[in-house]
This record gives structure tokens, C-alpha cells and sequence, in this order.
């Protein structure tokens, strides 16, 4: 399943045009999923969630008290958690970064992913994700019908999801957040606000891992199939049938969605969330998570080894 996995080496390409300041990266321009490379982390782990924000990408670890910050992609720092926990998704908004932690009441703020402070969610659930917008953290559990909502992680409340099902992933556009589940005939849910929730459904049920929002679409991704779909408004869902399988990850940015496949050298590219190319990656490893931010992808794998490649 997608709860147990450990991700050590980070994976990222540059997708930026001209101009754009990607630290010590290497500068390429208009890479757009093609130009790849890899780096370590200064820390091994098992490194799930990330994202990006406040000029850097933060990673948190399931099971440990470490945290990842980078500027690059390439170059990564070392931060303290407030406790050792089961870290499992982090989220940027408001200034602030927030991560919750599996099978716990942990939560954490920080300004800088470096230094965290504890925070405590309404109940011991098995938080899974967490996601930012319209002024509102949105935290979903798995295998419940649990959500909570805070305008600044520190003060949670408690809120009550559409159904009780095996909730994977939740993000936020175009004024709505969506939900997706690990199975079942209920795809997800809808909100315009994390407190209200409506159940989704769709014709072509599926293992969901993750779930993000770009260029006027949600497109979510399949752990267990060459499966994506897509939909305007999280309601309605088309299931479009890929070349490569089994995706822990989505991103979008710089006009391209990135999906890059787990046990594989393989990633999938699209500008529409319908069709999608595959690209060829720097290394075969097990990728999980991907995000976007100054000029950059960055995906974590559950190896512990890394290699450095451009091409």
C-alpha cells in the first residue's frame, strides 16, 4: 500500500524558462520533463511528504524526528521535528509549513522547515494528507471519515467527511477542495470550504494515491494500474489510460503535469491532464512523491542510495 513506503534519494528536473534563479542547480531552460538529475538527502529516512514553499521544498519522514529543506533540489538541510512520529504528509500556506502524522494527534508548524513547533489535531486518526487553501488547512484521514480544518495549524477543528472510506490524498483549486480515496466505488469528495463535504463517485473505481490541481483540471494518479483521470471540477471524471503503471505522485507546474512511475525510469508529461508523454528519467528507482516550485520538480524514492546525472 502507499502508507509503508521509505524514500531516501530526491529526483528532480528543472522546467523553467530563462531567467529563473535555481540556486546551484544546473540551469536548464525549458526543460519541460525532459532534462532529469538526482541528489542525496543529508539525512536517510523514510521521506514521504513534500512540498514546496516560502522559496524551498520540505520533506517530512515517516517514523522519525527529521525533516529536508532545499533551495534547489540538490542541496539539503537537516530540521528537527518536535517528535518522533509517523510524518506523513506537509503542506505550505499562510506563511506557514504544516505536517500531520499517521495513527497520532501530531501536527507541527514551521516558518522555515527547519525548526518545528507541536501542534495537536482533534483525534488520533490516521492522517494522511494535508492540503492549503481560500485561508484554510484541510487534513484528511484514512480508513475513517475524518477531516479537520485550521486557518493556521495551530488551532484545529474537527469535521466530518462526506463517507468513511480509505481517503488518500486532498488538494485545493479553483475554489474547491477534492478528496480521492484507495478504492471503492466512492472516487472522492467535494468542498468548497473543508467543512461541508459532498461524495463523488465515478464510473472506473480504482486504487487513487494522489491528487493535485493545475491548468484548470484535478488529475489523479493510480498506485496499482496505467490509469489517470481528470475532471474540471472534481465531480466529474474521465479515466484515461496511460502507457507506463503504478504512480504514488502528481505535480504540476510550469504548465506541465509530472507523474513519475514507481520501480521505474519512467515519468509521464502532460499539458492537459489527458494526453500524456513518457519521459525517460536519470534513475530506475521506486518514486513516490513529486512537487513544484522555483523552476523544479522534486520527487523522493525509497532507495537508499543516490546518483547525480544530466543529460
Amino acid at each position: 500500500k502507499i502508507i509503508n513506503i521509505v524514500n531516501t534519494l530526491i529526483l528532480i528536473f528543472l522546467s523553467s524558462s530563462c531567467g529563473v534563479d535555481t540556486g546551484n542547480a544546473p540551469s536548464f531552460a525549458n526543460s519541460r520533463g525532459v532534462l532529469w538529475s538526482s541528489a542525496n538527502l543529508s539525512e536517510t529516512g523514510n521521506w514521504r511528504g513534500l512540498t514546496y514553499g516560502n522559496g524551498r521544498f520540505v520533506a517530512v519522514s515517516y517514523a522519525g524526528s527529521k525533516s529536508q529543506v532545499s533551495t534547489n533540489g540538490l542541496n539539503w538541510s537537516t530540521g528537527n521535528m518536535p517528535s518522533s512520529a509517523n510524518w506523513r504528509s506537509v503542506a505550505y500556506g499562510n506563511g506557514v509549513f504544516v505536517a500531520v502524522a499517521f495513527g497520532s494527534t501530531s501536527a507541527a508548524t514551521s516558518t522555515d522547515g527547519i525548526s518545528w513547533t507541536a501542534r495537536t489535531l482533534p483525534s488520533s486518526s490516521n492522517w494522511v494528507s494535508i492540503a492549503y487553501g481560500n485561508g484554510t488547512f484541510v487534513a484528511i484521514a484514512y480508513n475513517s471519515n475524518v477531516a479537520a480544518t485550521s486557518p493556521d495549524g495551530i488551532t484545529w477543528t474537527a469535521r466530518t467527511l462526506a463517507s468513511s472510506s480509505n481517503w488518500a490524498s486532498v488538494t485545493f483549486g479553483n475554489g474547491t477542495f477534492v478528496t480521492i480515496c484507495d478504492g471503492g466505488s466512492t472516487v472522492g469528495g467535494t468542498s468548497p470550504d473543508g467543512i461541508t463535504w459532498t461524495a463523488r463517485t465515478t464510473s472506473s473505481p480504482g486504487s487513487w494515491a494522489q491528487v493535485t490541481y493545475g491548468n484548470g483540471k484535478f488529475v489523479m494518479v493510480s498506485w496499482t494500474s496505467n490509469r489517470v483521470a481528470y475532471s474540471a471540477d472534481g465531480i466529474t471524471w474521465t479515466s484515461v489510460t496511460t502507457s507506463i503503471t503504478s504512480f504514488l505522485g502528481v505535480a504540476f507546474g510550469n504548465g506541465v503535469f509530472v507523474a513519475p512511475s514507481y520501480g521505474s525510469n519512467q515519468a509521464l508529461v502532460s499539458s492537459d491532464g489527458i494526453s500524456w508523454t513518457t519521459r525517460i528519467l536519470s534513475d530506475n528507482k521506486n518514486w513516490t512523491s513529486i512537487a513544484f516550485g522555483g523552476g523544479i520538480f522534486a520527487s523522493l524514492d525509497e532507495s537508499s542510495s543516490a546518483t547525480f546525472s544530466i543529460y
